[in-house]
């Protein structure tokens, strides 16, 4: 486990493109088998950045963490869509186990989407939003059948701007901690 936060870090902290492709391979793999909260620990590293953050380094962060880490979480998460938009609420008994999530919480969700164009910005600020499951409302969508061009558009997206919101969260938070700490 060491081994593998030590990867993750150096993929953070030394953005550029064979780090990007680490990133979207985690994170595919991640979305799918759910091995280890990767999202914490790929973000949680920014608290170590030496720099503050400006535009540019915002900029390359969302191209070599964002936009690889909401691929790898789109093409994870597509099984998983899949079978909700095919087999509804019986393919989805049949995975439960494997994805570790109960009808209910998809329920929950699916009771959110009513058919029109606000299913989308609610879908968007749903993936947009930390801390919110992303497994449920995966098969929720997958169950109401949204357009796979739909659903694949605004998972990268809502995603890429989850991991950015995230990382500036921690960042400005652990910068906060970290100076109050200091003080003490």
């Amino acid at each position: 486990m060491h081994s593998l936060v030590s990867f993750l870090s150096k993929l953070v902290l030394e953005p550029g493109i064979w780090g990007a492709l680490g990133l979207f391979a985690v994170s595919a793999v991640d979305e799918f088998v759910a091995f280890v909260p990767s999202s914490l620990i790929l973000t949680a590293e920014i608290l170590f950045l030496k720099n503050p953050i400006t535009l540019a380094g915002l900029s390359r962060l969302t191209l070599f963490v964002g936009l690889p880490v909401a691929l790898g979480t789109t093409i994870g998460s597509l099984p998983l869509y899949i079978a909700a938009y095919a087999g509804g609420k019986p393919a989805l008994d049949k995975v439960r186990d494997k994805w570790k999530m109960k009808w209910a919480d998809v329920e929950k969700f699916q009771a959110r989407f009513a058919g029109t164009w606000e299913d989308d910005l609610l879908f968007l600020l749903l993936r947009a939003t930390p801390l919110v499951p992303t497994l449920p409302v995966t098969a929720a969508v997958g169950v109401v059948r949204m357009s796979p061009w739909r659903y694949a558009l605004l998972t990268v997206l809502g995603i890429m701007i989850r991991v950015v919101i995230t990382l500036v969260i921690l960042r400005t938070g652990g910068e906060a901690v970290f100076s109050h700490a200091i003080r003490l």
